[in-house]
């Protein structure tokens, strides 16, 4: 989560990539459904719908073969692409699923309530990325959670992509002098780049 406070210095919390803490991301919600599958395994829990599309999405018959295919994918984006599989197991009635989406959801409200607390200006969240603006369900759920930690906050989907955003900003430092020291564009409105 990112945020300004009133003297317009940037604010943060979480978002520290997938291996240390990105919560809602696809990769985190993926990463927590494998980590469920595994517990369940060793509590002798029987196999879910969730346990049976992830080990067939990486083409393993066993859980703990499941380790070694999810830690040795080098492609990001293909573990990513896994949370498709996490939502369609959730809609099929996998208890599991369920429970880390909601989760998931759980913890992005409670790292907009940190920004919150750290002094961030406005009372609009607007949300970005393709797990939040793809699945209504989780879109709904962090509102929900977030509503419980502080009711006075509205929430919205970006309209366009966020890297919209970051052209924008890389424009913006291209078209600045260099002699000038760039000056902080967070929390800045943009145009869209045209099509």
């Amino acid at each position: 989560m990112v945020g300004v406070d009133p003297t317009g210095k940037n604010l943060r919390a979480g978002g520290y990539g997938w291996l240390l803490g990105d919560p809602g991301s696809a990769v985190a919600l993926v990463r927590d459904s494998v980590r469920r599958i595994l517990v369940d395994r060793d509590s002798g829990r029987p196999r879910d719908v969730l346990a049976q599309r992830i080990m067939r999405l990486f083409g393993v018959a066993d859980e703990l073969d499941l380790i070694d295919a999810f830690s040795r994918e080098r492609d990001i984006s293909a573990r990513g692409e896994a949370v498709e599989e996490v939502f369609a197991a959730a809609a099929d009635g996998s208890v599991a699923a369920r429970e880390i989406i909601v989760h998931g959801a759980a913890e992005v409200a409670v790292d907009i309530h940190r920004i919150r607390s750290q002094g961030a200006v406005g009372g609009l969240v607007v949300c970005a990325g393709g797990v939040i603006t793809n699945n209504e369900s989780f879109f709904q759920a962090v509102r929900e959670h977030a509503a419980r930690l502080d009711p006075d906050l509205d929430f919205s989907i970006l309209p366009v992509p966020p890297v919209h955003g970051a052209i924008a900003l890389g424009r913006q430092i291209q078209s600045t002098d260099d002699a000038t020291p760039a000056r902080s564009t967070a929390g800045a409105p943009f145009e869209s780049p045209p099509e």
